[in-house]
């Protein structure tokens, strides 16, 4: 097992000598494993940092770590690719930016709006085996509010344990609830509350990033209402929307809720290509 440079390792103090014949034992001593304390190894997997790789957003203190509840808000078009091309990057090194995951789960919360299969054109960008990446995401859909809440209430811990799976992002989370006229809103309410419960309970060692529209009818107070009390329960969250002045420009926001840095927020521009594109210098 490799680990890295962090204090609580236990090295060697036995040096090596450069020689035409080494001994038997300074070849021994190069071959030694490596210790460190369980604390460090603790900390060093916590410490692990899955990034976008698109420079704008690395660099404005939103790099996404084990046990964060991540949400991504805008237009369906523009979540999505965000959300497959941390799929792919979930699967890459961590020194490409990525989790060295060996699965991620993905859950289509808006049926079939979600097209997971972007992932191949991230995946070419890249130059990764296509046919591992696909076969390294998992996917599962719902249809109605009680598909979504009884996965992510009873099924999810346990394919969590079953797959041993680091990373798990939620596309269009609140699409079932907010377009289904005859849904009762106090059941509603008490399910996104069950939902949102769930998913935080989730975050032993396991990073989930979630999606969903931005909501602005004013018709539907209670739905709006629901809306803003979702936000305050995630630790870090990414708001895009359109640019009013240039076409092509996304207007960025991101907030950053973590305890250690409190009112981390900053906006910024991006091009809309800037989502589809990788950097190429992970």
């Amino acid at each position: 097992m490799r680990f890295d440079n962090d204090d609580g390792r236990y090295h060697s103090t036995k040096q090596l000598h450069i020689s035409s014949s080494p001994s038997y034992e300074q070849l021994s001593s190069s071959l030694l494993p490596k210790f460190q304390t369980a604390y460090a190894d603790i900390e060093g997997r916590r410490r692990r940092i899955l990034t976008f790789d698109i420079e704008k957003i690395d660099s404005c203190c939103i790099n996404l770590t084990i046990e964060d509840c991540v949400c991504i808000i805008g237009k369906r078009e523009y979540t999505n690719a965000i959300l497959i091309r941390l799929c792919v990057r979930a699967l890459m090194s961590k020194r490409q930016g990525g989790f060295e995951s060996t699965n991620v789960i993905f859950i289509d919360a808006g049926g079939k709006h979600s097209d997971v299969y972007q992932c191949v054109n991230f995946a070419r960008q890249y130059g990764l085996d296509i046919k591992k990446i696909l076969q390294s995401i998992l996917v599962t859909r719902a249809f109605t509010i009680y598909q979504l809440a009884d996965l992510l209430i009873n099924e999810l811990p346990r394919i969590i344990r079953r797959f041993n799976v680091k990373v798990i992002m939620i596309a269009d989370l609140l699409n079932l609830f907010t377009n289904d006229p005859n849904i009762d809103h106090n059941e509603a309410v008490s399910l996104i509350k069950e939902i949102i419960n769930s998913i935080r309970k989730t975050l032993d060692n396991v990073l989930v990033i979630v999606s969903f529209q931005q909501q602005h009818n004013d018709r539907h107070h209670h739905k709006l209402y629901v809306y803003h009390k979702i936000l305050l329960r995630f630790d870090k969250r990414i708001e895009i929307t359109n640019n009013n002045s240039k076409i092509n420009l996304l207007d960025v926001k991101i907030y950053n809720n973590n305890y250690s840095k409190k009112n981390c927020n900053r906006s910024l521009l991006l091009e809309e290509t800037d989502l589809q594109i990788v950097s190429g210098c992970t």
